[in-house]
C-alpha cells in the first residue's frame, strides 16, 4: 500500500473539517472566519475523538504563507497613495491608539500582580490589531468599499510598521533591562528609510519591467511573476530585519498602480481564500482549553480591557484627528482584536526567557475570543453609532459637529507649510535615493573591488567618485529642483519671495550629505579634498545640462508611473 505523506493527510483533515463547519456557519448566517476557528479547535490536540493534525510545524508554515498572501492582496487593494490621501489623521490615530494600549496593557499586568516584563509584553501584545482578521471579516461583510474601511486599513499599515519598532524596543529592554530611546530612534529611521527607498525604486522600475514583458503575460505568467515579486520583497524585508507581512504589503502596493494590478488582484483571490482558511484553522488549533480553565479570569479581563480600550482609543484618536464621530466609532469597533503580530510579540518573550510560560497561551486565547467578537462588532458598528447619536445631548452633538467642520475647513496655509509642501518631500525623497546609492557603493562595490585589487588609494577614490557622479542628478535636484506640483500658482508666488533663503538651506543639506558620504571613506584625509573638488565640479558644470536633463527625465517618468500631473511652474 502506498504511503501518504503526513502533510497531505493533515491538509485533507483541515480542509474537510473547515468545509463542513463553514457550510454550517454559512447556513445560519454566521461569519465564516468563526467556522475556521472551530474547525481548528476540532482538529487540534484538544479533541481526540476527531482526526488530529500531526505535523503542526508544516501547518504553521502554510499559515505564514497565508499571512503573506493576505498582506500582498491587501497591498493590491490599498496602496501607499491611498494611505497618503488619508492624511495625518491615520498616523495620529494609530500612534494615539498604540500608546494608549501599551500603557493600558502594562497597567493591567501590574494590577494582576505580574512582573515588569510580563506587563510590558502584555502592553505590546494588545496594542497591535490583526490585519488578517479585519481584512477577511470586512470582505465577508462587504464593508471594504466604505469610507471608514479605508481609514481602518491605513491604521493597520501604520500598526504593522510600529509593530516592528515595538519588537525592537521589547528586545532591547529584555536584554539591557533599560528603555533605549536611541536604539528605538535608530530603528525608526532605518525602517522609514527602507520603506521610502522601496517605494521610490519600485514606482520607477516596476512599471518599466512589466511594460517590457507585457506581450508575454498570460493569466498563468502574470500570477507566477506577481507571486515571485511578492516573495522577492518578503526575502529582502526579512533579510533587513523587517516582517515578511510588511514586505508583502509593500510589493502589493507597488503593483496596485500598474496596468496589471487589477488583473493580479482578481487572479490571487482563490489562492488567498485557500491560505486564509489554513491560517484561521491554525489559530483555532492554538486554543488551549486548559489555559482557559486555569487562567480564565485573566483571559476574560484582558479580553474586556482590549475590546473597550481599542474602541475607546481609536474612536477618540480618530475624532480628535478630524474624522466624523460615526467613522471614528466604526473604526474603533473594527480594530478591537489581536492576531498574528501579537503571537510574534508573545513568542519573543518566551524565546528571550523574560516572560512567564502562561503569557503566550493567554495571548492566543484572547485572540481567539476577539476573533469571534470582531465580525459582530463590525456588523453592528453603524447601528451603535446611530444609537449613541440619539442618546447624546443635543449640545454635545452640536459641539462635536462644529469641531469636525472647523478642523476640516480649508484655509490659507501658513507660509512655512507652503514651503514644506513645495520642497520638503522632494528634498527628502532625493536624499533617500542618494543615501541608497552611496550605501550600495560603500557596502557592496567597494568590498568587491578591494577583494580583487587590494586597497590602493586610487581605487577607493574612484569608487567614491563613481558614487558621487551617479548621485549628481539627485544632488542637483536637492539644490536646484523645481517646487512640487502640489502647490498652487499663488502659493508659488509666495515661495519665490524667499528663494535665497530656500536655496541656501537646500545647498547646506546637499553639502551635509556629501560630507556624510566622504566621511565613510575617512580617515583618508587626502581623498576628502580631491573628492570634494570633483563633486563641486560635477554640480557646477553639469547642473544645467547633464544633471538637469537626467533628473527631469527620471522625475517625469516617476510622476507618470505615480499618476501625478506635473506643475507648469
Amino acid at each position: 500500500m502506498l504511503h501518504l505523506p503526513g502533510l497531505i493527510l493533515d491538509l485533507g483533515i483541515i480542509l474537510i473539517t473547515a468545509g463542513f463547519t463553514t457550510l454550517l456557519f454559512r447556513k445560519f448566517n454566521q461569519p465564516v472566519v468563526l467556522g475556521y476557528i472551530i474547525a481548528g479547535l476540532l482538529v487540534g490536540p484538544q479533541f481526540s475523538f476527531f482526526p488530529t493534525v500531526t505535523d503542526t510545524a508544516s501547518v504553521k508554515v502554510w499559515a505564514e504563507i497565508g499571512v503573506i498572501i493576505l498582506m500582498f492582496s491587501l497591498g493590491l487593494e490599498f496602496n501607499f497613495k491611498k494611505l497618503a490621501m488619508l492624511g495625518k489623521s491615520v498616523a495620529a490615530t494609530a500612534l494615539f491608539e498604540i500608546t494608549f494600549m501599551l500603557t493600558l496593557g502594562y497597567l493591567v499586568g501590574q494590577l494582576l500582580g505580574w512582573s515588569f516584563m510580563d506587563s510590558l509584553f502584555l502592553g505590546g501584545i494588545i496594542s497591535i490589531s490583526s490585519t488578517t482578521i479585519i481584512v477577511s471579516s470586512m470582505e465577508e461583510l462587504k464593508l471594504k468599499t466604505q469610507a471608514f474601511a479605508h481609514f481602518v486599513f491605513g491604521i493597520l499599515v501604520i500598526e504593522d510598521i510600529v509593530a516592528v519598532l515595538i519588537l525592537v524596543l521589547l528586545s532591547t529592554v529584555a536584554v539591557t533591562k533599560n528603555l533605549s530611546g536611541f536604539d528605538l530612534l535608530l530603528s525608526s529611521g532605518r525602517l522609514l528609510f527602507f520603506i521610502v527607498l522601496w517605494f521610490l525604486v519600485g514606482i520607477y522600475l516596476l512599471p518599466l519591467f512589466l511594460k517590457k514583458i507585457r506581450n508575454l503575460m498570460t493569466d498563468e505568467t502574470t500570477l507566477v511573476v506577481s507571486l515571485a515579486l511578492c516573495l522577492l520583497m518578503v526575502v529582502i524585508a526579512t533579510q533587513l530585519g523587517f516582517s515578511a507581512a510588511l514586505g508583502a504589503f509593500v510589493m502589493g502596493s507597488l503593483l496596485s498602480d500598474t496596468t496589471e494590478g487589477r488583473k493580479v488582484e482578481v487572479l490571487i483571490v482563490p489562492i488567498k481564500n485557500l491560505f486564509a482558511a489554513i491560517f484561521f484553522v491554525s489559530v483555532g488549533m492554538l486554543i488551549d482549553l486548559e489555559v482557559l480553565k486555569d487562567h480564565g479570569l485573566e483571559v476574560l479581563l484582558i479580553t474586556a480591557v482590549l475590546i473597550y480600550g481599542k474602541v475607546l482609543s481609536v474612536a477618540v484618536g480618530a475624532f480628535l484627528s478630524g474624522r466624523s464621530h460615526k467613522d471614528s466609532l466604526q473604526a474603533g469597533m473594527s480594530l478591537a482584536q489581536i492576531g498574528e503580530f501579537s503571537f510574534i510579540i508573545a513568542a519573543l518573550g518566551l524565546s528571550l526567557n523574560v516572560t512567564s510560560d502562561f503569557l503566550y497561551p493567554i495571548a492566543v486565547s484572547v485572540s481567539a475570543i476577539t476573533i469571534f467578537t470582531t465580525p459582530y462588532l463590525m456588523k453592528n458598528a453603524f447601528s451603535m453609532a446611530l444609537y449613541l447619536e440619539k442618546k447624546l445631548p443635543t449640545t454635545t452633538l452640536t459641539h462635536m459637529r462644529y469641531y469636525h467642520i472647523t478642523l476640516n475647513k480649508q484655509t490659507e496655509s501658513p507660509l512655512w507649510m507652503v514651503i514644506y509642501r513645495a520642497f520638503a518631500m522632494k528634498v527628502f525623497f532625493n536624499a533617500v535615493i542618494i543615501v541608497g546609492i552611496w550605501q550600495i557603493f560603500y557596502k557592496y562595490f567597494l568590498p568587491l573591488f578591494v577583494s580583487s585589487y587590494g586597497e590602493p588609494l586610487w581605487l577607493i577614490s574612484l569608487t567614491a567618485l563613481l558614487g558621487l557622479v551617479i548621485s549628481a542628478p539627485f544632488l542637483w535636484a536637492i539644490i536646484m529642483g523645481r517646487p512640487s506640483s502640489s502647490i498652487q500658482a499663488e502659493e508659488f508666488i509666495r515661495v519665490k519671495k524667499l528663494v535665497l533663503g530656500i536655496f541656501v538651506t537646500r545647498a547646506t543639506i546637499a553639502i551635509a550629505l556629501v560630507v556624510y558620504f566622504l566621511n565613510l571613506y575617512s580617515p583618508l584625509a587626502s581623498v576628502f579634498g580631491l573628492l570634494l573638488l570633483f563633486s563641486i565640479s560635477i554640480l557646477i558644470f553639469s547642473s544645467r545640462r547633464l544633471a538637469e536633463t537626467i533628473y527631469h527625465s527620471l522625475e517625469s517618468r516617476f510622476l507618470e508611473h505615480l499618476g501625478v500631473t506635473q506643475s507648469s511652474n
